[in-house]
């Protein structure tokens, strides 16, 4: 109807304009056209201007006269043509039949949620146009929804569609919309249709409607489109919310896992304590602690998981929980152990743990260490103009996923203003441009001996600043976790 209308229109509209332009060559004409001989364009000008004198038209003159002419008339034409086409359209799509689809068209273009497209089914197809749907995931088998009319929503109706547009029970068409008939067997004739389906990605949208035939065949391929786009946005607005969620609880295992480290380090007569805790992504591998036996002992914690994620969370939480209800914190050993069993009683398989446990008495100005292959601790004492560093090596193999062999714990001396560094691998592997690890330059330890010269607090941050310009001040690639503890004069 729609072209029938709109090629009546433009055949009558142009050729008015034919013959408006064929008249006004006529008497741009001097000599004949195909009305007869007239009299010139200069007499009649003459005529009309009370015999004033005008020059001759050249044939230049008539040419591009007769071009602009055309080109006034073309683009007014095109124009009107336009606009007669989309008036002929609106009142078409306001018609009784195409009008019913086309408000649902108009709901479906605002559809975000599941919810939403029911409401617009139910109110604009059920309702206003008496139609029945099915909505159907091919993936699943599972009927996403039908409408209350007996016949689609007949278990056998919902059988029979599957039969006729599936092949060995998998629902395989290519994305498009298709007619069927009163047998629901496909036809290409949408006037022999009584109703129609669209098949995109796993979802197939049946509707039957008893005036399929008289609606306006322009307004399937748009509802094809907008259901396609709803589609999309669902999709879209899905795996947004499901990113918040996600986010929401990783910021809580987050903070469950913040709960677990030192809140406020200790303060005592004999040490003074820095510490900075960054993690990667929200949560961490890495863990520390500080833990304050009585005023001449500290117990010094910093560990590292294995791997990332929610699994490396729930082992380092364990790690901290076992350290904080063991009463003989002096134990080192037993320490040792009571994780390793800890974390094989989860039964993760790939999760393990390195750590470095230091018992610092500042009565007798000694330390006592297990190094669990963690990055080897710094010992820096004061020789002037400089501090000399010493390091405590690893004396035990990672806990929690091989059997132990024996425990060593190990003693160093300490003098009064030494500064105790532990670090997590975060920094020393920290890489520039070029992929040079910072670890491996003279510059990484010089600029700790500078440092040392610090409060322990600024110490440590004067060390994450070290790193990140060594980076470029591109992101880190690993957790970072730097604990400095020094011994009061």
């Amino acid at each position: 109807m729609i072209r029938r209308r709109t090629l009546l229109a433009k055949v009558l509209f142009f050729a008015t304009i034919s013959v408006v332009f064929a008249v006004f060559l006529i008497f741009l004409s001097p000599r004949y056209s195909f009305l007869g001989r007239l009299v010139s364009a200069r007499d009649m000008a003459l005529l009309i201007t009370n015999y004033e004198s005008f020059s001759e038209f050249t044939l230049r003159d008539k040419f591009f006269l007769a071009s602009f002419i055309f080109m006034i008339f073309a683009l007014t034409a095109s124009g009107i043509s336009e606009y007669i086409s989309s008036q002929i359209k609106k009142n078409v799509y306001l018609q009784t039949e195409t009008a019913l689809f086309n408000n649902f068209i108009e709901r479906l273009r605002f559809c975000y949620r599941h919810e939403e497209l029911v409401a617009a089914i139910q109110e604009e197809l059920e309702y206003q146009a008496d139609c029945a749907v099915l909505l159907a995931n091919t993936k699943t088998e599972h009927v996403i929804y039908n409408s209350t009319s007996a016949f689609i929503s007949d278990p056998e109706t919902y059988d029979l569609m599957r039969r006729r547009f599936s092949t060995d029970w998998t629902w395989y068409w290519a994305e498009g919309l298709y007619f069927f008939d009163t047998n629901m067997q496909l036809v290409g004739d949408k006037r022999k249709a009584r109703g129609l389906f669209i098949a995109s990605g796993d979802i197939r949208f049946f509707l039957i409607c008893r005036f399929i035939r008289n609606t306006e065949p322009e307004i399937f391929p748009i509802l094809l489109h907008e259901f396609n786009d709803y589609l999309n946005r669902e999709k879209t607005l899905g795996q947004l919310l499901y990113y918040s969620q996600l986010f929401q609880e990783w910021s809580m295992v987050a903070n469950t896992q913040r709960s677990f480290l030192p809140k406020k380090l200790p303060d005592t007569t004999s040490i003074e304590v820095g510490a900075y805790f960054q993690p990667l992504v929200h949560v961490s591998g890495d863990y520390y602690d500080i833990i304050k036996i009585d005023e001449d002992k500290t117990l010094l914690v910093t560990g590292d998981v294995s791997g990332k994620g929610l699994a490396a969370a729930l082992v380092m939480g364990i790690i901290m929980n076992t350290i904080q209800i063991i009463e003989n914190k002096e134990d080192l050993a037993g320490i040792i152990y009571a994780i390793d069993t800890a974390i094989k009683r989860m039964k993760l398989q790939d999760k393990y743990t390195v750590l470095f446990l230091g018992l610092i008495d500042t009565k007798k100005m000694t330390i006592k260490y297990v190094n669990a292959s963690m990055e080897k601790p710094f010992i820096l004492t004061e020789s002037r103009p400089t501090f000399k560093v010493k390091t405590l090596e690893s004396n035990c193999s990672v806990v929690g996923i091989i059997d132990l062999d024996e425990v060593i714990v190990e003693e160093r001396p300490l003098y009064h203003g030494d500064v105790i560094l532990m670090l997590s691998d975060g920094i020393p592997e920290t890489m520039d441009a070029n992929g040079i690890e910072l670890g491996e330059t003279d510059y990484y330890l010089d600029s700790i001996k500078e440092f040392a010269h610090n409060p322990p607090a600024e110490m440590v941050k004067n060390i994450a600043d070290m790193a990140l310009s060594f980076s470029a001040n591109n992101a880190m690639r690993d957790d970072v976790t730097i604990v400095a503890v020094k011994l009061k004069r």
